[in-house]
């Protein structure tokens, strides 16, 4: 049989979209390391990487963390390159989008010079800011892993499922409602990049952040004064339950009790790790679950 006695590539993830990605297209047999954000279908897998953050902090408090750490040039991810050698991958999947949300490219191709072993490694970095962006990963990840097919495969199904939403969402209301994805607490900070696309073709309108726009830390009476029908909690890089916690907080807040998406019941709070955060194909999910939320669904 063609293909018969053919290695496979021994692939390590340093980004959870990535390793979310390799595991769609069927490939997660092939995966030999990951970094500690990653979750893992099957086996434990060796983790590269460790943070520097206490992810037990309060939103505030994490931030500062982050602030000092980055004027200091201190790095807030720490790979083990000993590990990484041993493990001897013919490819490394990170990302050059954003050195607070995991290990930068940088440090990896850093560890990778380093270690005499890796000299044949790939190295693909992506860099989504949109839907399609997020799309051309999957077949970006599937072409570099030697399974351009299985990427376009899979593409195709996204690309149907995300026009069933888009033609739900017209076939429901030709109002767009308001929206704020917030993404973080202290401080308040709204989602950008794919978060404000998201929103749009699940039928709404992303408040005070445009398509394609960065993260934008915004004023209390901002979002107050934006009055939007519709919130999302959803913090970067947490489960629902951290959700829940910084919906709590951000109800206490004076002006809560004024915003249309309070008087209607419509705000919830989401796993930010799995919902909104992370550039993967879970984004296609996450706009099946908002559109059926805007457009009435519990």
């Amino acid at each position: 049989m063609a293909g018969c006695g053919v290695p496979k590539l021994r692939i390590v993830s340093l980004l959870p979209a990535a390793t979310e990605t390799i595991y769609a297209l069927g490939l997660g047999e092939r995966l030999v390391g990951v970094s500690h954000a990653c979750r893992v279908e099957g086996p434990p897998l060796p983790r590269l990487t460790k943070t520097a953050i206490n992810p037990g902090a309060s939103s505030g408090e994490i931030h500062a963390d982050v602030e000092t750490r980055l004027a200091a040039g201190e790095p807030l991810f720490t790979l083990d390159a000993d590990l990484l050698e041993e493990l001897r991958p013919d490819l490394v999947v990170t990302q050059d989008q954003c050195e607070v949300c995991a290990l930068p490219l940088s440090a990896v191709t850093e560890a990778a010079r380093a270690a005499g072993r890796l000299d044949g490694a790939a190295i693909t970095a992506v860099n989504p800011r949109s839907l399609d962006d997020v799309l051309g990963t999957v077949e970006q990840i599937a072409a570099a892993a030697g399974e351009l097919g299985r990427g376009e495969a899979l593409v195709a199904e996204y690309r149907e499922r995300i026009a069933r939403v888009e033609h739900r969402a017209e076939s429901v209301s030709q109002w767009r409602s308001p929206v704020a994805v917030i993404e973080w607490r202290e401080p308040l900070i709204l989602s950008g990049n794919w978060c404000p696309e998201l929103i749009w073709r699940a039928g709404g309108e992303s408040v005070l952040v445009e398509p394609g726009q960065p993260s934008r830390p915004v004023a209390w009476e901002e979002l107050i004064a934006s009055r939007p029908e519709a919130v999302f909690v959803v913090p970067c890089g947490f489960d629902r339950q951290r959700a829940e916690a910084e919906l709590g907080l951000l109800r206490a807040e004076p002006g809560w009790g004024d915003l249309p998406a309070a008087g209607t019941g419509r705000y919830w709070a989401l796993d930010g790790d799995r919902y909104f955060n992370s550039p993967g194909p879970g984004l296609v999910a996450t706009l099946e679950h908002v559109g059926g939320l805007l457009g009435g669904d519990r």
